[in-house]
């Protein structure tokens, strides 16, 4: 996982110095998995299971963010707006 140190110019002009673990990149794409070849019952099937999988992963991350009181802070960033000060692989 990529941590960043940042400094961030809102849109406001307020300045604050951000300290951050990167989920996603910003892109213009859209990401998606392909279920093209598979027949409509296997589609259903695969959705299902890719929901279950989804839900548990997200109830477990919900534990962590409460266990480290992080609940509210996700926030995304205009990357023209950020000066990265730091970053690295942790």
């Amino acid at each position: 996982m990529k941590f960043i140190d940042f400094e961030y110019v809102d849109r406001n002009n307020r300045v604050s110095n951000r300290e951050a673990l990167v989920l996603n990149n910003p892109t213009d794409k859209m990401a998606c998995i392909d279920v093209s070849e598979l027949e409509a019952d296997e589609q259903a099937q695969f959705a299902a299971a890719y929901n279950k999988a989804l839900e548990e992963f997200q109830t477990a991350l919900m534990k962590i963010y409460q266990e480290y009181d992080v609940v509210n802070n996700y926030r995304e960033f205009v990357p023209e707006r950020m000066k990265i000060n730091f970053s690295e692989y942790i």
